[in-house]
This record gives structure tokens, C-alpha cells and sequence, in this order.
């Protein structure tokens, strides 16, 4: 239990200060220093347009107190106190950085793609695969836009070596970079279970490359 110092404007309380830690008389003394006289609790006194007032308050925590503050909010109840609402960030659970490294796992290993008169080409997924191959992609569009009809030798991932139309360029990283989203909110869908299945590594969850 504590004390909050307000002002409030027409339109409601606009500036408040917490005074947790203090008690009836450290208020008391408080407000003889700004001027102010009478009994530590005053409510709505007339001030600048507006008034001030000083109410019991009490704190309210959602979530653990150990963990971010992502939200709060003043409220003033019927009998004249007030809550002050902290919302806390949740707590992150452990299964997460597991189910993530499994996620990179299988974003790593890759997918095997397969394009249009090219046939089945596997791709590795590591982020470096990524950058390049989107390089690639981007380099590809480029010439289509321009009309640059021309054949650009891509190795994959079993080390064979494909000539790619800048269309199948195209068409290998967007259905690579398709994988990698499903991946994703697969892992998404997990984690936002409750609870998380205790087979979450299982392949059912997740997409086949």
C-alpha cells in the first residue's frame, strides 16, 4: 500500500506520481513543503483550473515481476483509491530456444526444389546460402526487366552443376525462400501452443523438404 500525488485536468487525471514507499507522515510533510495543509489524504482540492489530490494507491502486477514492463495503467476505483497495473513481458518458455535451434536445423539442411524444365535441384538453407542464392534471384530479375535472355551455372547442394534461365533462377529462390517461411510458422504454431505437444520435434510438425 502506498500513497499517488495527481493533478487532474477536466478531462481526467493527466500527471501522477507514485509515492510507494512513503508513509502517512513522510506525505503529510510532503505536502506542507508544497504548500499544501490538512490530512494526508485529499481528494480533488481545487488547483490551476483543475485539482489535486492525494489517494491511497496499491500496486498490481500480471505476470512476473522479475521480467520487462510492456504496459500500465492508472485506475481509480470507487471508493476513491487507486491501482496502479503493471503488465509484465511473459515468460519465455525454455522449450522455445529448442524448438528455434531445431528450426535452424531444418532451415539449414534445405529443401529440394523443383523447377520448371529443370527438374529437382536440393538447396542448402544456411544464411549465406540465402544471401547468394537471393544475389542470384535479384541479378536474374534484373536481366528479365532489360531483356537479357542468358544462362547462369548454379551448383547445388549435391554439388552438381545446373544452367539456369534467369525464370528458373527466379523460381528456385522464391520456392527456397517459400520453405523457409513454412519453417518458420510451423515453429510459430508450436510455440504458441499451450501446451507445446512433447513430440514438437516430430515430423508431423513441421514441413518435408
Amino acid at each position: 500500500m502506498g500513497y499517488i500525488l495527481y493533478t487532474r485536468a477536466p478531462a481526467g487525471i493527466d500527471i501522477f506520481d507514485l509515492l510507494t514507499d512513503w508513509n502517512a507522515d513522510s506525505v503529510a510533510a510532503f505536502l506542507k513543503l508544497q504548500g499544501y495543509e490538512g490530512s494526508p489524504l485529499q481528494k480533488d482540492q481545487p488547483f490551476d483550473g483543475g485539482s489535486y489530490g492525494v489517494g491511497l494507491c496499491t500496486d498490481e502486477h500480471i505476470g512476473a515481476q522479475d521480467l520487462p514492463i510492456t504496459g500500465s495503467e492508472l485506475i481509480e476505483k470507487p471508493d476513491g483509491s487507486f491501482v496502479y497495473r503493471m503488465t509484465h513481458q511473459a515468460r519465455r518458455d525454455p522449450l522455445h530456444d529448442e524448438i528455434d535451434a531445431h528450426r535452424a536445423k531444418l532451415i539449414a539442411a534445405g529443401v529440394a526444389v523443383d523447377v520448371t524444365g529443370a527438374g529437382v535441384i536440393p538447396i542448402k538453407g544456411s544464411p549465406n546460402e540465402q544471401m547468394v542464392l537471393m544475389g542470384l534471384a535479384q541479378a536474374a530479375l534484373l536481366r528479365k526487366q532489360v531483356g537479357q535472355n542468358v544462362h547462369t551455372s548454379f551448383r547445388d547442394a549435391k554439388n552438381n552443376t545446373h544452367n539456369l534461365t534467369n525464370d528458373q533462377l527466379i523460381e528456385l529462390w522464391s520456392k527456397g525462400a517459400a520453405f523457409v517461411k513454412t519453417v518458420m510458422q510451423a515453429s510459430w504454431t508450436l510455440k504458441d501452443s499451450d501446451p507445446i505437444p512433447q513430440d514438437w520435434a516430430d515430423a508431423k510438425h513441421w514441413p518435408t523438404n
